[in-house]
């Protein structure tokens, strides 16, 4: 089980995209559970797994990951190895 959480002001709409679920911004989205907290549980298989936040629309880098990887978009992806 991986948990993916963001803590991020004025968010209305948090959702979590990546290799798991074919970059789908809307496919995945967090719980807000409370403040500015929000939270997701996905059980992924084991692997090496690139994701981002979507947060009311907008791509967010995820702020506490342990490794990124630049994207193609002069950007970064966050890591994540089950």
């Amino acid at each position: 089980m991986v948990r993916f959480e963001l803590d991020i002001p004025e968010a209305r709409r948090v959702s979590v995209t990546g290799t798991f679920n074919d970059w789908k911004p809307r496919a995945t989205r967090l719980a807000f559970i409370g403040g500015t907290k929000w939270f997701k549980d996905l059980l992924l298989a084991p692997g090496r797994y690139e994701y981002r936040f979507v947060v009311n629309g907008e791509w967010v880098d995820p702020p506490n990951a342990k490794a990124y990887v630049p994207n193609p978009y002069g950007g970064r992806n966050a890591v994540v190895e089950v």
